[in-house]
């Protein structure tokens, strides 16, 4: 299902709006305050905004971005076909859902397939955020991400039946991708190592978005929950060493 909402063709600006979400985001916490509470504004201090704010920047030369042609500059360096292949694969801006959570997903048992619903944050991003933040959201709002996030194998499989379901529909530039790969299984190895690795990067960029979201809703969201503690579970999985 992911596979085919990824190239669905949707009336929408087609630029991966990865940075326009961090952006706004990151905006919208400028000058954040909550010091008509004690106990909370030590929290918010405990968050290191301003180092948060260091490391977002960095994180744009990281991921594909204007600053790199959006990782056409990634993509002219790459040391191999497997690399250059998977960069391809992550980098290709598709609609995608941009809040895949488990509550936005239900199961149509008379067609033996899953509905997404909730398309607030639906716009056209890179493929491989899109992989990265289900794989982040596979930890719940508990967010304990050592239990939950998968591990290399589990996402290895995971992209191995998204690429077969692309094949099955026959839609875009990569539906080629899965005889490709089986024909080669050096290319195959190497394919989905770079792939599992520029997910990981791509994760860091959720943990940022909804770091940051979470604050945004402790100041007007109306809901019971603790938005700070959410805020700093997303934005404690960022090393900001060097910030």
């Amino acid at each position: 299902e992911l596979a085919r909402m990824h190239y669905l063709d949707m009336p929408l600006p087609r630029k991966p709006h990865l940075w326009g979400f961090l952006r706004k985001f990151e905006r919208l916490t400028q000058g954040i305050s909550l010091k008509d509470n004690a106990e909370e504004q030590a929290r918010l201090d405990a968050l290191q905004l301003t180092r948060v704010r260091r490391r977002l920047e960095r994180l744009e030369s990281e991921l594909p971005s204007a600053q790199n042609a959006y990782g056409r500059v990634f993509i002219e360096a790459a040391q191999s076909e497997g690399e250059k292949l998977a960069m391809d694969f992550l980098f290709e801006s598709v609609f995608c859902h941009n809040d895949l959570l488990a509550g936005n997903m239900l199961y149509v048992p008379e067609e033996q397939r899953m509905q997404f619903i909730d398309f607030e944050y639906g716009k056209y991003n890179f493929r491989g955020f899109d992989i990265a933040n289900h794989f982040c959201e596979y930890a719940g709002f508990d967010f304990d991400l050592p239990k939950w996030y998968p591990k290399k194998e589990t996402q290895k499989h995971f992209l191995q039946s998204y690429v077969a379901a692309i094949k099955k529909s026959g839609e875009g530039p990569f539906a080629g991708l899965a005889d490709q790969l089986e024909a080669d299984p050096t290319l195959a190895k190497d394919f989905y190592k770079h792939c599992v690795a520029w997910i990981d990067k791509f994760a860091i960029a959720s943990h940022f978005l909804w770091g940051l979201w979470s604050l945004i809703q402790k100041l007007y969201s109306p809901i019971e929950f603790d938005y700070l503690d959410y805020s700093r579970l997303r934005l404690g999985a960022i090393s900001l060493d060097g910030c």
